[in-house]
């Protein structure tokens, strides 16, 4: 099926397994990095290590900072090497080694965690299932004991519920179990992280792949999912009520012109 200029299944493969998901964090610390956004050689924080080393082990241009922190260092010798432009439009917080976690890293978890409770908002609304982290396995109908032998077991449901399409249902609810479980998924794997909630999402809201995310965040969770006239617009006029990092995380856009994408998933 394609999705935009790719394929829908090479929208969720890596390019290294021959499929349209690139990531510059995946080849932090490796030589690939190399040539990318001014990388050279001789930039040992960035070509060598791997890509945990580089961002949470970094000090000084040693490998050996254990707290594993997003710290200033790692601001200043990582991060400004690529997130420049989401602190320089208009109407943004300035980006520096002091505030780039509560201006931009955690804004971002924000986002993550809206998008991932409106997947559960849909679950609850269109299948009468609510999701418990703590009880295997972990998904269950509305009103029964949160135990294992109530656990939603029957994909298809019964009577007004009934889905034709038990393996999607049971691939929803999978996806936010895993992504309930990496809090950092945000940034450790966004595109693909931000893709398999926009899917959830699109599948959850009507039983179909049919790229109404934005129309359905705003039904539900007007508070949480605001589109304004790009990405970056901040709630000067009520012409422009402003972008949400919930609607950010779920949207494609421009990072440079803050422009919405065509089509909408990221």
């Amino acid at each position: 099926t394609p999705i935009g200029t790719s394929t829908y299944g090479k929208s969720l493969t890596s390019t290294d397994d021959g499929g349209a998901v690139s990531s510059t964090h995946r080849v932090f610390g490796t030589s690939a990095i190399i040539g990318s956004h001014g990388i050279t050689a001789s930039d040992t924080n960035m070509a060598e290590g791997g890509p945990c080393v580089t961002c949470h082990m970094n000090s000084g241009g040693g490998k050996a900072k254990h707290s594993l922190k997003m710290d200033a260092y790692a601001y200043d010798n990582v991060c400004v090497k690529c997130h420049t432009s989401e602190g320089t439009h208009s109407g943004a917080v300035a980006l520096n080694s002091s505030n780039y976690a509560t201006a931009f890293l955690e804004p971002q978890a924000a986002g993550f965690n809206s998008a991932l409770n409106l997947a559960l908002i849909e679950l609850e609304k269109n299948f009468q299932i609510v999701y418990d982290s703590a009880v295997y396995p972990y998904f269950f109908p509305v009103g029964a004991a949160h135990t294992s032998a109530n656990g939603v077991k029957d994909w298809t449901l019964t009577g007004a519920l009934t889905t034709t399409n038990a393996k999607k249902l049971m691939g929803a609810c999978f996806n936010i179990n895993l992504l309930k479980r990496e809090p950092a998924a945000y940034a450790h794997a966004r595109t693909y992280s931000r893709r398999l909630l926009y899917d959830t999402i699109d599948w959850l809201d009507n039983k179909t792949i049919d790229l109404s995310v934005s129309a359905t965040a705003v039904v539900d969770d007007a508070a949480e999912f605001t589109k304004g006239t790009t990405a970056y617009s901040v709630p000067l006029t009520t012409i422009d009520p402003g972008t949400t990092e919930g609607m950010l995380f779920l949207l494609g856009w421009n990072r440079t012109s803050g422009a919405w994408s065509s089509p909408e998933r990221p």
